[in-house]
């Protein structure tokens, strides 16, 4: 693969990463270059999982599961993410 074809690759997936937030603003969505993954985390007010995937379709997957564990409203609050219920905090990276 040549670099321009890599360079258009990496912006397209970089792309589907900032549709991806801004579809689901109680979340912080990127997409990391050096790992070639889709990354997650609530955008704020929650402690949950690190989410990870390498597919933008997983990614989202994983998104509403966690939505539902922890009561994530899609809708922000006053720009934060608005927890329903009160879950136990998990500090670790979730592979998908």
């Amino acid at each position: 693969m040549t670099r321009a074809a890599v360079g258009r690759d990496e912006e397209r997936r970089r792309a589907i990463a900032r549709q991806l937030d801004r579809e689901h603003p109680a979340w912080t969505v990127w997409y990391g270059p050096r790992t070639g993954r889709y990354w997650a985390m609530p955008a704020r007010g929650v402690a949950s999982p690190l989410l990870e995937a390498d597919q933008p379709e997983a990614l989202e997957a994983a998104m509403r599961e966690v939505e539902t564990w922890y009561g994530i409203s899609q809708e922000p609050l006053n720009g934060a993410a608005a927890p329903t219920a009160s879950r136990p905090s998990v500090r670790r990276a979730v592979r998908l």
